[in-house]
């Protein structure tokens, strides 16, 4: 019920907040990045509608899917070592490389530098995007996982769908005047939000820890 939904959501209530911000940057970053980047393709290096799509696609479906089961694969792997805290550490890590390597990629001259830098620039953003839904789940009694898994997903999409798309566009047009600047915008909003991302989950590792503990000792027999 609601009631016991209610209760066992503010015993977590650090952690839930924690993960469900930290991938909110994510997915700010996300969509800021699939709703401009075709755009940007075209305005920085005059590509085709064509092109511009063919080259994305096949960018975010190789990447993408390599990110996620690498994120993935890490985050067991360090959760094997004993550190209970292993999606947030995945969060950190992708943070790290997003604000390196999509600024680079956005603002690089170069065409073919910029598909370069901006293959692993995907991959790391794509990183966190299955183990952040696990990382709920693992801290939860199994009869809430449900509700829970909604509840991060309506925040997830109200602030990353909602902020994602309309950032790079406000700089734009109110902070850089030039709609050439496309790449700066899109750069700007990422790295700000990969930063974000990163504090947010390293900031939550302390109440992950206990909550995750406490759900463990729970299901102990």
């Amino acid at each position: 019920g609601y009631r016991e939904f209610l209760r066992e959501l503010r015993l977590r209530l650090g952690s839930v907040a924690g993960v469900s911000l930290g991938m909110v940057f994510q997915a700010i970053c996300g969509y800021a990045f699939l709703a401009w980047a075709p755009t940007f393709l075209q305005r920085t290096y005059g590509w085709s509608p064509g092109r511009s799509g063919r080259t994305l696609g096949m960018a975010t479906l190789i990447c993408g899917c390599l990110g996620m089961y690498m994120g993935g694969n890490l985050c067991d792997r360090w959760q094997q070592h004993g550190l209970c805290e292993a999606p947030l550490r995945v969060g950190v890590f992708s943070a790290v490389g997003t604000a390196v390597f999509f600024p680079l990629a956005l603002t690089v001259a170069n065409p073919v530098w910029m598909f370069s830098l901006l293959a692993p620039a995907i991959l790391f953003l794509s990183l966190p995007i299955g183990c952040s839904y696990a990382a709920l789940q693992l801290i939860f009694p199994n009869q809430l996982r449900g509700q829970v898994s909604a509840l991060f997903l309506f925040i997830l999409s109200l602030g990353g769908l909602s902020l994602g798309p309309l950032l790079p566009g406000l700089l734009t047009d109110y902070f850089f005047h030039n709609e050439k600047r496309i790449g700066s915008a899109l750069a700007l909003t990422i790295g700000i939000g990969a930063v974000l991302m990163g504090i947010t989950f390293r900031a939550t590792y302390r109440s992950y820890r206990a909550h995750y503990r406490m759900a463990q000792a729970s299901r102990a027999p």
